[in-house]
């Protein structure tokens, strides 16, 4: 368990069914510096997640077992709102389907076929406010503050 004084993950979760998809995000988050656990399942990814705080988690919405969505509410529980959530689809690409998951608890939705400079941009940006974030936090509790 990662107390609040121990440096921040660089941990990144990839959820995604299609094996060459689930490589290719998982290389460009290497590229920016994170380890990556890879997911076929959101089953997997929630074990692994419960096991790891992840910095950063992107998740396919064309997982089979549970819902991208419900998954997005699961880590949403467990994690609380600064846990940045990425969602990508290759088949849904309509404006209400980023509605949707944007309004459902993630930070970004892309669609595939993933441009690696803007999802790299992007997820350096999301891990750079988490950053800021946990460098903000006091290494007191409020006891101590007082």
């Amino acid at each position: 368990m990662r107390r609040r004084t121990d440096p921040p993950s660089r941990i990144a979760h990839v959820a995604d069914p299609d094996a060459a998809s689930r490589a290719h995000l998982a290389g460009l988050l290497r590229r920016i510096g994170c380890d990556v656990a890879e997911a076929r399942t959101a089953g997997e990814l929630l074990d692994r997640a419960t096991r790891e705080m992840p910095a950063i988690v992107v998740v396919d919405l064309a997982l089979a077992d549970v819902s991208a969505y419900e998954c997005c509410r699961v880590l949403r529980e467990r994690h609380g709102v600064h846990l940045p959530i990425v969602m990508v689809s290759e088949h849904r690409r309509e404006p209400a389907d980023e509605v949707a998951a944007l309004l459902l608890g993630a930070d970004d939705y892309i669609c595939k076929p993933v441009n690696a400079e803007i999802f790299c941009a992007r997820v350096r940006r999301m891990l750079a406010r988490t950053q800021a974030r946990v460098s903000s936090v006091s290494p007191l509790t409020p006891r101590e503050s007082e």
